[in-house]
Order: structure tokens, then C-alpha cells, then sequence
């Protein structure tokens, strides 16, 4: 029986492999540069960044930090609704700009006529954190679960919880930046993914984080790692061949951009609310997208140049001060089961969470 699902497998690989060499094949698309042309007549400008001198840096962030802010889900238990989740939001202030010029390998250049010399160091480190205990299992919860399926008018309960968790996260993530910017002054709050996931989950959350932001002369940057929409080719639409009209930006911009370079769409309807670009910000073919309120729109070129100086040619594509706040927002799976073991009561952990496959014999 073994042998015959490994074979249905291979057969199954086999089929998808040749299905997506098909799909993938560059005769499906123009060529390189034909595409760039193509994007920069439909989408947007494709120009170069800068990357800034601490000069340019001490200039644009006089003495005011960066504040970096990331969020983190860990679940415990089995399927919906048997299970425990903490979501944290960390914002994080960099507490000085020395240290970062030298982490994300900036230009040591001076202007002409001046010294170089080093950004004096502060090395202070400022951290505000929020927490959320979310499960079904609570009727508060599984009320608020019910009142959102209602209003996204979704009939399967599991999917509104998924969903309710993000916006509950999201929520979590602006309230942490609008204590940073209150306690910290901060010129820029970068975080950690679209800002589309914080516009839409709740106008009045959102409107709020804007309106601080304004009032401290802060800039707020969305910085997006892992690309998921389909802006581009939806925008490009019957330029593409029929099979390519489908792609996703992250596949679509593969190798489109030169290190270095940005794609800045300019098209207002791209983004509702929000002004965005992709940037080849690393050697990594891959891009990263970057949003900005659309109330900051002239702010964009510097959001774009400011990641990409602050991060690494041979990192992910982000800046550094982003993976360092990761790395503390971020919950373990074995910290969650600690802090589950130390403050609930074991039969409540053996009747309620405890999945079946944790008892597997092999």
C-alpha cells in the first residue's frame, strides 16, 4: 500500500512540475525589459534609491529614534474551538540612530568639506508591549467570534475566529505605535507588514495611529517581506498573455528590479488609503513592498530610500531594526506551553486543549 501512494505522489509531482514549468516558462511573459516598460506605461515609475549617509540620516532623524513594531500569534491546543491563543505586539525604539548606519552597512562618506565622524551613541533601548489571551472557549469570545461572522456575513465560525484573531492583532500593533509615538517622539514607526491589515481592521484604530503620527511629525512605513497581492497584473491586464494574468506581484517582479532599484506606483487606486512601492532592497531577487499613508504621500521616496539603507545587501530584504524587534515580539511555541502549564489548571489543559495527536506512539 506504501509503495502505491508513493507512487501516486511521484506521479502527482511529476504533473505539477510540468504544469508550473509551463505556466513559469519566460516565452508566457514579454521580456525583461519589455516588462519594465510595460509596468512603468500601466503601474508606475521604476527609479533608484539612495542609500544614506549618516550624514543624511542624522539630517532627516535629527535626534529622534526609530520605532520598529511586530506582532506575534501562538496557538495551544487542537482544532477550533479547543485551543489557547496569545497574541503580543511589541513596538520597540531604537533609542539613538548610532549603530544602525554600521548593522545595514551604510555609506560612510561625509558631504564635501566636512569630516566623518560618528553619530554619538545612545545606546538606550525603549520597549512598549501589549498582550491578548484569545479562545472560543470563553463566551465573551465566542460572542465576539459570532457578532463578526455576522458582520462579514460568513456562515463558517472557524474562518471568522481566524480572521478575528488578525484584526484583534492589528489592533494590538497601533495601540503599542501610538504609545511609542507619544512616549518616544519617534521621526519614523516602521511595521511589520502591510499597512492594509491595520486600515481595515477598524477605521477608528486606524484614523487614531494617522492622527498621532501627524501631530509628532512621524512617518509610518508598512514594510512587507512576504508579498501576497496581485495588484500589478490586475493593473496590467490585457497587456499580459492570458496565463500570466493571474500572477502575483512576488512572482510577476522575480528579477524585475536591479539592486538597488524601486518601483513606485503611482497609480492612486492601487492601494485604497495608502501609497506603495516595491523595492529590490537586498541582492535577493525577491522584492519587498513598502506602504505609507496616503496622508504622507511626499514622504514616500524617503520611506523607500530609508529601507532600503537600513537593511543589509545580503539579508532578507528588511531592515535590521525590524528582525531585531522580531526576535522579541515573537512568542515560543514552548513558551506558551510554560506559561499554559503555570497558570491553568491541569485537567482544564487535559480536557479542553489537549489534542489527540499529542498521545501518537510513533
Amino acid at each position: 500500500m506504501a509503495l502505491e501512494i508513493d507512487e501516486g505522489l511521484k506521479e502527482e509531482l511529476v504533473r505539477a512540475n510540468s504544469e508550473l514549468l509551463r505556466k513559469y516558462s519566460s516565452g508566457r511573459l514579454p521580456d525583461r525589459q519589455g516588462l519594465r516598460a510595460l509596468i512603468e506605461a500601466k503601474v508606475g515609475r521604476i527609479q533608484r534609491l539612495n542609500r544614506l549617509s549618516g550624514w543624511d540620516l542624522e539630517a532627516f532623524l535629527g535626534q529622534a529614534p526609530i520605532v520598529g513594531v511586530d506582532g506575534s500569534v501562538n496557538l495551544f491546543g487542537g482544532n477550533y474551538p479547543h485551543y489557547v491563543a496569545l497574541l503580543r505586539a511589541l513596538a520597540k525604539s531604537s533609542g539613538a540612530t548610532s549603530g544602525l548606519e554600521s548593522e545595514s552597512e551604510l555609506a560612510s562618506e561625509s558631504p564635501p568639506g566636512r569630516t566623518a565622524q560618528p553619530i554619538p551613541s545612545r545606546p538606550v533601548s525603549r520597549c512598549i508591549s501589549k498582550c491578548m489571551v484569545h479562545t472560543p472557549l470563553l463566551d465573551e469570545t465566542r460572542a465576539e467570534i459570532l457578532s463578526h461572522a455576522g458582520r462579514k456575513g460568513w456562515k463558517e465560525i472557524n474562518i471568522a475566529d481566524s480572521d478575528l484573531r488578525s484584526v484583534k492583532l492589528a489592533w494590538l500593533e497601533m495601540e503599542v505605535a501610538v504609545e511609542a509615538i507619544r512616549a518616544f517622539s519617534p521621526r519614523v514607526v516602521m511595521m511589520d507588514g502591510s499597512l492594509v491589515r491595520h486600515r481595515i481592521a477598524t477605521e477608528e484604530g486606524w484614523s487614531k495611529l494617522v492622527e498621532v503620527a501627524s501631530a509628532h511629525d512621524t512617518l509610518i512605513i508598512g514594510v512587507i517581506e512576504e508579498i501576497g497581492t496581485h495588484d500589478v497584473a490586475e493593473r496590467l491586464g490585457d497587456s499580459l498573455p492570458e496565463e500570466a494574468r493571474n500572477m502575483y506581484d512576488r512572482e510577476l517582479l522575480f528579477g524585475l528590479l536591479e539592486f538597488g532599484e524601486a518601483l513606485v506606483i503611482t497609480r492612486p487606486d492601487f492601494k485604497k488609503g495608502l501609497r506603495t512601492a516595491f523595492l529590490r532592497s537586498s541582492s535577493d531577487p525577491h522584492p519587498i513592498g513598502v506602504d505609507i499613508p496616503e496622508e504622507q504621500t511626499d514622504l514616500l521616496s524617503i520611506a523607500c530610500d530609508l529601507v532600503f539603507s537600513l537593511t543589509p545587501r545580503g539579508g532578507r530584504g528588511v531592515p535590521i531594526w525590524l528582525d531585531i524587534v522580531d526576535s522579541e515580539a515573537r512568542i515560543t511555541n514552548a513558551m506558551l506551553e510554560a506559561l499554559i502549564d503555570a497558570y491553568l489548571e491541569p485537567d482544564l489543559k487535559r480536557r479542553l486543549l489537549l489534542a489527540k495527536r499529542a498521545n501518537r506512539i510513533y
